[in-house]
């Protein structure tokens, strides 16, 4: 991945960092990391020298609001994430990942750790 710095169209694209999505939605750190492993929604990474960042369009932002929403009605959140991409028209295959969702890479770094905009605060 180059390290230029982040274009202005991406910046647009993928305004919200982790911790300002996590206080958006209302959900933890760490429930935002599982569901990222899981890949309800594909952060766009941005690399910072030796770190990743990751980053979030409004589209995730929206997936992630209806998702909290299902799993607070008692729904499991994998139905949860299929019961959103069928109805968003991305079908419910685990392959499809988050096609039609601002499907992007995910990624951990070579150490095992996986850089955020907020390294301190993921407890929950």
């Amino acid at each position: 991945m180059s390290e230029k710095p982040r274009s202005r169209e991406l910046a647009d694209q993928y305004p919200f960092g982790a911790k300002e999505v996590c206080r958006e939605v209302g959900i933890s750190h760490r429930q935002l990391d599982y569901w990222v492993l899981i890949s309800v929604v594909r952060p766009h990474l941005e690399r910072h020298g030796a770190k990743l960042f990751r980053r979030f369009s409004q589209q995730n932002l929206i997936v992630l609001r209806q998702i909290k929403q299902l799993t607070d009605e008692g729904v499991v959140v994998s139905r949860a994430a299929e019961r959103v991409r069928r109805d968003m028209g991305a079908g419910p295959s685990p392959d499809a990942g988050t096609a039609g969702l601002d499907a992007g890479p995910t990624a951990i770094e070579p150490n095992g750790d996986r850089a955020d905009d907020d390294q301190a605060g993921h407890g929950g």
